[in-house]
């Protein structure tokens, strides 16, 4: 079974990806391995992009301040 093509850029699918989960489950099971499962990546993928938790909440803040 092959994936289809995806059309939204991996930063925006992994900042989609955290907000699902902190709606969802809370800040607390926010870990970079979850992330990469909920947006259908490799945990690898995600560390091209976020290096740490911290980061990757600090990207979420920063986007939320741009809307």
């Amino acid at each position: 079974m092959t994936r289809p093509p995806r059309t939204t850029p991996t930063p925006d699918r992994l900042l989609a990806a955290a907000a699902r989960m902190v709606v969802r489950d809370r800040v607390r099971r926010l870990t970079l391995e979850a992330v990469a499962r909920e947006a259908q990546l490799s945990t690898g993928g995600v560390f091209d992009h976020v290096a740490t938790q911290e980061a990757l909440i600090q990207a979420m803040l920063a986007r939320l301040i741009q809307a």
